[in-house]
């Protein structure tokens, strides 16, 4: 009876003591994706309200058409006045094939126009998206007529592409203060100055989601259910170890976002992000979960690269308790490799401290890799793939792991209906040392494949309707106790202001 009453205490000491270890543990895999899935949607926000206030004027974004060199000849005579005229058509017409060619013959002549020179090289080099040639040209221009409105106006453009917020502010401020408002020819570049200006205001406002909703899982409690003899006497078991059955249970899922822009000289400035998001359970609230992200730092932009680096710091809570806080540091890189493909890579360190003191030998430093490649297709359709790592150590070393993944999925957006994602990863972690207390050096084996579905042809008011379902499967080598799968459906509502 005594070996019974030790057996069961010890059993009850083990799940015990190893359930921090499986939360952290599934908390980091399922936190990648999360983040990743934050971050990307509130870039994905801020590009479509910048697209929707400019839908209207000629803005590239990030996009570069394709510049078409034909070099066939029109019908225009070899002189300076047919040629300049036909180049300025070209130019304003946005036939770039022909400016092109037009402005290989001009340039030829003797004594040609250096302001149609100069404007023509610099619209011709913003098509082809070297934008520092273009500003040169156009600035070069404003040199030799500083009142040429076209040449203010493309100069304030390109410098917004360019995301010089503030020098492209400063133009356009200058370009707005001589309009004639009762001059019926100056209202078209009124109009353009008060979206570009709409939109430099909107890159430096506070742009905040809020997404929430109900959720519903499987196996709240992550059990593996299962049912394992420790003691057996003449083929019959006597002491069996029983792990609770899986908890099914609905509750809240939350997520908001905040993140500013400040732009100083040129591509340079400051930004800062904080990401709050986690569930909530009524019923079985020692399963709540909740993390908090937030950034201030240094950022570098320009038309194809974004450059991040800064501080960070990090809050954890379960059940109704801290779980743990953390400092660091955080950087990326966005490279808009051409109109249809972006690469983003992302590094982390953070250095953890537990809460309670029974905890703290889970204390120590993490760091973490992820690089992931966007290749947009016709029709609205984008694959995505990438890789992460991550080492987390601890103090005692038979809880610290080293965690390897890959992730691949892919998006389409049917016009303004419906958009859907769907991706999966695949992780594998191994801790670093043999544990005495499981008898075993762990290894886990997790997967996750989710599938998100959104609805704008559904919003009401700018909120705007999702459905995410998810499956997670984790395969361990000590099954009894981390082997599990579990399923999740979330209904929510996004707005974004």
């Amino acid at each position: 009876m005594f070996l019974f009453m030790q057996n069961r205490c010890l059993c009850s000491c083990l799940l015990l003591v190893l359930t921090i270890v499986f939360i952290s543990a599934s908390a980091d895999a399922s936190d990648i994706d999360t983040q990743l899935r934050i971050e990307q949607n509130i870039e994905k926000n801020s590009h479509h309200q910048e697209l929707d206030i400019l839908k209207d004027e000629d803005y590239l974004g990030h996009k570069h058409p394709e510049l078409i060199l034909e070099g066939k000849s029109y019908p225009v005579k070899h002189n300076v006045n047919d040629l300049g005229r036909a180049l300025y058509v070209s130019l304003q017409e946005k036939n770039w094939s022909a400016a092109q060619y037009f402005l290989s013959q001009y340039q030829s002549l003797h004594n040609p126009d250096p302001q149609l020179l100069a404007y023509a090289k610099g619209s011709l080099a913003r098509i082809k998206g070297d934008l520092q040639s273009s500003i040169k040209e156009f600035q070069h221009l404003l040199s030799l007529n500083a009142h040429f409105l076209p040449g203010q106006l493309a100069l304030a453009r390109v410098l917004f592409e360019d995301h010089q917020d503030r020098a492209a502010s400063s133009v356009f401020a200058k370009i707005a203060k001589k309009l004639n408002a009762d001059n019926k020819q100056q209202k078209g570049v009124g109009r353009t100055v008060t979206s570009f200006s709409s939109a430099l205001k909107k890159r430096g406002d506070w742009a905040r989601t809020v997404i929430v909703g109900g959720v519903w899982k499987d196996n709240l409690n992550q059990s593996s259910q299962s049912e394992t003899c420790l003691l057996s006497y003449q083929g019959q078991c006597i002491y069996t170890r029983t792990l609770p059955e899986a908890i099914s249970a609905a509750g809240l899922d939350y997520q908001l976002t905040a993140s500013k822009k400040w732009s100083f000289a040129k591509h340079h400035g400051l930004y800062t992000k904080s990401l709050w998001y986690g569930q909530r359970y009524d019923e079985y609230s020692q399963y709540n979960q909740s993390t908090f992200n937030s950034q201030l730092g240094y950022r570098y932009q320009d038309i194809d690269t974004q450059i991040r680096l800064a501080p960070l710091f990090e809050f954890s809570s379960y059940g109704t308790e801290s779980l743990y806080s953390a400092w660091g540091l955080h950087g990326e890189w966005t490279e808009n490799i051409s109109r249809q493909r972006m690469f983003k890579f992302n590094v982390d360190y953070k250095e953890l401290r537990y809460k309670k003191d029974n905890y703290q030998r889970y204390d120590g430093p993490s760091y973490s890799l992820n690089a992931t490649l966007w290749q947009g297709f016709t029709d609205n359709w984008t694959v995505f793939g990438g890789v992460d790592w991550l080492n987390r150590l601890a103090e005692d070393r038979p809880y610290a792991y080293r965690q390897v993944g890959m992730r691949i999925g892919v998006s389409k957006i049917f016009t303004n209906k419906l958009s859907t994602t769907l991706f999966g990863a695949v992780r594998q972690q191994s801790y670093h040392e043999f544990s005495n207390l499981l008898g075993e050096r762990r290894e886990d084996n997790v997967i996750n494949i989710t599938l998100v579905v959104k609805a704008p042809n559904l919003s009401l008011f700018g909120v705007t309707p999702s459905l995410t379902l998810s499956h997670f499967d984790t395969r361990s080598n000590v099954d009894w106790l981390y082997s599990q799968r579990s399923n999740e459906i979330s209904l929510k509502i996004e707005k974004s202001f």
